[in-house]
């Protein structure tokens, strides 16, 4: 019976040191720098092709954080602000003058977390942001994103996540559930389910690198200046974009201030719609579905200020919450 509480008495402080050196890093400064390209592919009958360049410039700062500590009761409470401003330039190729556009992307998030105990997190995100193309940009129109979650561990092998999110990932504002969770079969591999964000399965190889299988949508929706081509104006309409990504994820520490992350995948059900500038039921001007295709994504990840030397004692395959949000930033802009 001693022996039995002795061991769960180490792994619990083994927990809280892995959890403490996470929030350490999640809330020091980062910043992101990624590229990613989706081959062009015909759509519909036409002869013309889509593809799309997309790069990104993303930083996290923070803003405030409580003082947290471990003892034998567990994690304090702790409670961390950030300011995470980002930019995305991409360039949406039709092979038409009249509709190659390049488009602008600018957020500025403030995002949130609050820990009570090793068991539980929660995460908030709000983000204002501005959804343009190249003219449009001059009189913009700000929209909103934001997502709530609630993250409980049950046990050293099992986790879940509730929440709610507002996403234009689908080509349109939607409110949906967050439901998922993570599921540990051993200290190699990982299942982690964040619908409707990914779902992503995890092969750890050593500390600095690990690789997995994903799943999960891509889209967006910008203001798009129609320029004579649907009618005789110049007038202003969305154009929404919606698909989802079949592929490969790998995750290389270069060290531990950088972190390369590249995405190979398959873009399937690929939805292109040109409506009328209003989120829900706008008139629709032009659809069209475009054949499946290469998509690649290469991101580097810099935080300058985590200590460059880790104790060795550190059982780094252990992810937390805070580490998974950390290499996937298209959950929660985390």
């Amino acid at each position: 019976m001693l022996k039995k509480y002795a061991f769960l008495l180490l792994s619990l402080m083994v927990a809280l040191h892995v959890l403490a050196q996470n929030l350490q890093m999640l809330t020091s400064p980062r910043f992101m720098l990624s590229y990613s390209h989706l081959g062009n592919q015909k759509y519909d009958s036409s002869t013309h092709t889509f593809g799309l360049g997309q790069s990104s410039l993303s930083l996290n700062l923070p803003l405030y954080h409580s003082n947290y500590a471990t003892s034998e009761y567990g994690l304090k409470r702790f409670l961390y602000l950030g300011f995470q401003p980002s930019f995305v330039l991409s360039s949406a190729n039709f092979e038409n003058t009249a509709l190659d556009r390049k488009l602008i992307n600018l957020s500025l998030g403030i995002n949130g977390i609050y820990t009570s105990g090793i068991k539980n997190m929660y995460l908030l995100s709000i983000r204002p942001m501005l959804n343009e193309d190249e003219y449009t940009i001059n009189n913009p129109t700000w929209r909103y994103n934001a997502s709530f979650l609630y993250s409980r561990m049950v046990n050293t092998k099992f986790k879940y996540r509730i929440g709610l999110t507002y996403t234009y990932l689908f080509g349109e504002g939607n409110l949906l559930p967050i439901v998922g969770g993570t599921y540990r079969f051993n200290q190699k591999n990982i299942l982690l389910v964040n619908l409707p964000y990914n779902i992503t399965y995890r092969h750890v190889f050593n500390s600095n690198l690990s690789a997995g299988l994903l799943l999960k949508p891509n889209g967006s929706m910008n203001r798009f200046m129609n320029r004579n081509y649907f009618d005789s104006s110049y007038n202003t309409v969305l154009f929404r974009r919606s698909s989802y990504l079949l592929g490969a994820n790998v995750i290389y520490k270069i060290s531990p201030k950088f972190r390369l992350m590249a995405d190979l995948a398959i873009s399937s059900k690929q939805q292109l719609r040109f409506t009328q500038d209003a989120e829900q039921g706008g008139k629709s001007y032009y659809e069209a579905t475009v054949k499946p295709t290469i998509y690649l994504s290469i991101k580097l990840l810099w935080m300058p200020f985590v200590a460059s030397k880790s104790k060795k004692n550190i059982n780094t395959e252990k992810e937390n919450d805070a580490e998974e949000y950390l290499n996937d930033d298209n959950f929660l802009s985390f």
